[in-house]
C-alpha cells in the first residue's frame, strides 16, 4: 500500500534563502580591478544629512504598498548608510540590504549601528551598545565630526526616526532581524563596476533604492545606472543640493523620491547641480 507523505509548502523565506546566499557570493566576487578608484577615508556622513525626509515618507509608504511580492529575492540597495535604521521597516518583505560605497570606512559604523539594534530590546539598551559618544569622539579625534549630521538626521526624520519611539525602534529591529547586510566597496561613477554590480543583482527585485545626492557629486552616474536592475516600480530615494536650506554648518540636500528608475533619472537630471563638498573627504572622482 502506497503511502503519501504530506509536505508543507516551503515559505517564501526558505525559497529565497539559497538565492540570497548566492547574491552575497556574487557581490563578494566582483573583481577588485573593476571597482574603480576607491579609498578607505573616514567620512563624517555616518548619519543622514538629507533634510525633510519625514515629508516624503507618506508617499514612499503608499507606493511601496502597491508593489507585488514575487518569488525573487527582494533587495534594498543603499548608497552608503542610506538611513538604514530609519527606513528598514518601510519596504515589506526585504530579504537583504546592500550598501555600496566608494570608501569602505563607512561600513564599520553601519555595522556597529545594526549590531546595536539587534542586540537591544529598548532604546536605552541601544544607546549602551552603540555608545555614540565613544564613536563620535574617535571620529572627531581623526578630524571628522559627525555631530552636525546626527542633528540633521533627527530633525529630518522627526517622529519617523527609529529612536523617536519604542514602536519605531522595535519595527526597525524586526525589519533587520535575520536579514543579510552586504557591503560592496566600489565607485558608482565607474562603468565596469556599475555593470558588475548590475550583473550581481540580476534575478533580484529591488523595490527600494537610495542614492542620496550622488547625482550631484557625479552626474555621469545617471547614465550608468540603467545597468542596475531597477524597474518602474522601484522607489528611488535621493536628494538635491539645489535650494537647500541656509544657515546650517554642513551640506543639507533636500530629500526627494521618484517612482521608477526612468523617473528618477529624469527628475535628478532636471534638479542636478554639481557640488564638491565631498572632495575634501574622498577626493575628486568625477
Amino acid at each position: 500500500m502506497n503511502k503519501t507523505m504530506n509536505r508543507f509548502p516551503l515559505s517564501r523565506k526558505e525559497l529565497v534563502k539559497t538565492q540570497i546566499g548566492e547574491l552575497g557570493r556574487r557581490l563578494a566576487s566582483i573583481p577588485n580591478g573593476v571597482r574603480g578608484e576607491v579609498n578607505s577615508n573616514q567620512v563624517p556622513w555616518i548619519c543622514t544629512n538629507d533634510v525633510g525626509f519625514s515629508d516624503i515618507i507618506p508617499g514612499i509608504r503608499a507606493d511601496l504598498s502597491k508593489q507585488k511580492t514575487t518569488d525573487k529575492p527582494r533587495v534594498a540597495l543603499l548608497s552608503g548608510v542610506g538611513s538604514i535604521a530609519s527606513i528598514a521597516s518601510l519596504p515589506n518583505d526585504i530579504d537583504a540590504f546592500v550598501s555600496v560605497d566608494i570608501t569602505d570606512a563607512i561600513f564599520s559604523p553601519i555595522q556597529r549601528q545594526v549590531d546595536a539594534i539587534l542586540a537591544s530590546n529598548t532604546i536605552e539598551e541601544y544607546h549602551k551598545h552603540y555608545n555614540q559618544p565613544e564613536l563620535f569622539a574617535q571620529l572627531q579625534a581623526a578630524g571628522i565630526d559627525p555631530q552636525p549630521y546626527w542633528e540633521i538626521e533627527k530633525n529630518s526624520f522627526g517622529k519617523e526616526h527609529f529612536l523617536a519611539s519604542i514602536d519605531n525602534f522595535l519595527a526597525t529591529k524586526k525589519a533587520l532581524t535575520d536579514k543579510p547586510l552586504y557591503f560592496v566597496h566600489g565607485n558608482f561613477n565607474h562603468k565596469p563596476f556599475v555593470d558588475a554590480l548590475g550583473n550581481a543583482l540580476q534575478g533580484c527585485d529591488i523595490p527600494y533604492a537610495s542614492f542620496t545626492d550622488l547625482a550631484d557629486w557625479s552626474p555621469s552616474f545617471l547614465d550608468l545606472l540603467p545597468a542596475v536592475p531597477l524597474n518602474n516600480e522601484t522607489v528611488v530615494v535621493w536628494s538635491q543640493n539645489k535650494g537647500q536650506p541656509e544657515g546650517l554648518t554642513v551640506p543639507t540636500p533636500l530629500a526627494r523620491y521618484s517612482l521608477g528608475v526612468k523617473s528618477y533619472i529624469a527628475d535628478a537630471k532636471a534638479a542636478t547641480i554639481e557640488t564638491s563638498y565631498q572632495v575634501q573627504f574622498i577626493g575628486d572622482h568625477k
